[in-house]
């Protein structure tokens, strides 16, 4: 028998598992059920157009045929972008340009810049191009880091102004979890920079990596940090084998 406290905690732990069980199979009912529709609605398109490659395997999962669907990625203007100018320069100029919200995982890459600087390697500078809202936790926990020597926010710049930006940078730095297209991938390949992101998006599909070198796991810091220490210690070596790609 169970005194009267054991019961109430036998029944508050039923309960919550009971509670749980039902929220999950409801959650189930309701995804298979938007998944029903959306085949049915695709299954009475004509013709799909996407963006990238992974687009394309989400709609081949939903049972859409291949001979209907097109990819169509984005495009810019290449002939506003003008290309870097290669340089001896000491210092490495690097730069990310970016939405301010947590999937960018902007921390990720001050974390790893701090382990860097832990190395006596400080020949870098790092540039974010902002556009709020976490401008302010970021600029606190670059002061926490001790990276205020090293790091910089820049003021947000209209898009149409962007292509006058990634000529003044040699490193183009991306850990964003998740982006549909990433046009900033784009921009900143046709603007000759040596580009390091994670494995998302455009990115994942434009860059040939080159003995797993140019593409991080979205949670990987260490294997950034590595990345980063070669680029900045064997800066002129990674740019050739960059332009030959």
């Amino acid at each position: 028998t169970y005194f009267d406290e054991d019961k109430a905690k036998f029944i508050s732990k039923w309960g919550k598992y009971t509670y749980q069980n039902i929220m999950k199979y409801i959650y189930t009912f309701f995804h298979q059920l938007i998944i029903y529709f959306h085949k049915k609605t695709l299954s009475r398109a004509a013709h799909l157009v996407c963006i990238n490659q992974e687009a394309k395997k989400q709609l081949l999962n939903l049972w859409v045929s291949a001979s209907k669907i097109s990819i169509i990625p984005p495009w810019i203007d290449s002939q506003l972008y003008q290309q870097r100018i290669f340089s001896n320069n000491w210092i490495i100029k690097m730069v990310t340009i970016s939405y301010l919200i947590r999937r960018k995982s902007i921390e990720t890459i001050l974390y790893a810049l701090q382990s860097i600087v832990k190395k006596w390697i400080t020949n870098f500078q790092y540039s974010i191009y902002w556009d709020w809202p976490e401008k302010d936790s970021l600029q606190k926990y670059v002061q926490e880091l001790w990276l205020k020597d090293y790091v910089t926010f820049k003021w947000y710049i209209e898009h149409d102004e962007i292509y006058t930006i990634y000529k003044q940078y040699d490193v183009f730095i991306s850990m964003s979890k998740s982006d549909s297209f990433a046009m900033v991938s784009l921009e900143a390949a046709v603007s000759w920079l040596i580009i390091i992101s994670s494995k998302i998006g455009h990115f994942k599909e434009m860059i040939r990596d080159w003995e797993n070198w140019f593409l991080v796991e979205v949670w990987d810091t260490d294997w950034l940090r590595e990345k980063l220490v070669y680029t900045i210690q064997n800066f002129q070596k990674i740019q050739k084998i960059w332009t030959t790609l």
